[in-house]
């Protein structure tokens, strides 16, 4: 990461996933938004559940889980230092009423699943971000 502080906006799972990350990185330290140099903000999470088909009887059989994640890279002084984005993340899941109670515990782990994803999408997208130098100018050098 190019920054030596950090920090983490919003509450949730993601947001608690992107926190661990970062404290476990080397030479970075996560901060309050006040004190970084740079703050991920999790703007939006969505999850939902759609019916994809319906059996011959017009019971559902499977349905669609969709989750969405809209984060973007904030500065020291709140400008944002790349484009807000989104991640979209899609799982299929069988379903059948004999196995209610399974396919509830399947669902929560699917969306687990779903936000892990998330959060690691993230973690790819900062690790390979490089800042405008006109973005690092206000900034201290790093110690080499």
């Amino acid at each position: 990461m190019p920054y030596q502080t950090m920090s983490v906006e919003g509450t949730g799972p993601v947001s608690i996933g992107l926190q661990q990350y970062l404290r476990a990185i080397p030479n970075l330290k996560l901060t309050s938004t006040a004190e970084a140099e740079a703050t991920v903000a999790i703007i939006k999470e969505n999850h939902e559940k759609v019916i994809r088909s319906l059996n011959q009887s017009g019971q559902v059989s499977e349905y669609e889980l969709r989750y969405t994640l809209t984060y973007t890279l904030l500065g020291q002084k709140r400008q944002p230092l790349f484009p807000t984005s989104d991640i979209h993340i899609r799982r299929y899941m069988t379903y059948s009423d004999s196995q209610a109670l399974a396919k509830e515990q399947e669902e929560a782990l699917l969306l687990r699943d779903m936000q892990q994803d998330a959060t690691m999408q993230v973690i790819r997208r900062l690790s390979v971000f490089r800042p405008r130098p006109e973005d690092m100018a206000s900034q201290p050098a790093k110690a080499p």
